[in-house]
């Protein structure tokens, strides 16, 4: 999936309708991926399940924001996923807890050679 990063956004501010508002973060964001999806508006409805006039009308300007449940749909049909601005600067990912490793428990009595049957020259 690809990353929204907050500060890509503001980089692309003179591609954007003038009825966009600056910071409306999200819609800019969604506009952004999908123009560089290289995808027909069409498209992208049709694989975010939703009316395909809406993304034409957000992309155009006509409509400067969208509803949450579309935005999602659309987010989720290019790809994309929400991170905060914390996450997108941690240098690692935090470290797997280690599996726990049972012990060792020595059988309590170990086999008497002795009382042991010996099975090597039994007929089968």
């Amino acid at each position: 999936m690809r990353r929204i990063a907050p500060n890509r956004i503001a980089s692309k501010v003179d591609h954007m309708p003038a009825n966009v508002s600056p910071d409306n973060v999200l819609a800019r964001a969604i506009l952004e991926a999908i123009r560089e999806s290289g995808r027909a508006p069409h498209a992208i409805a049709r694989d975010a399940g939703v009316d395909p006039a809406v993304v034409q009308r957000f992309v155009a300007g006509s409509r400067p924001d969208l509803y949450l449940s579309t935005a999602s749909r659309i987010c989720a049909a290019l790809g994309l996923r929400l991170i905060s601005p914390a996450a997108s600067r941690r240098k690692s990912a935090p470290k797997p807890t280690p599996a726990r490793q049972l012990p060792t428990i020595a059988h309590p009595c170990p086999p008497d050679p002795a009382t042991e049957p010996d099975f090597t020259d039994s007929a089968v």
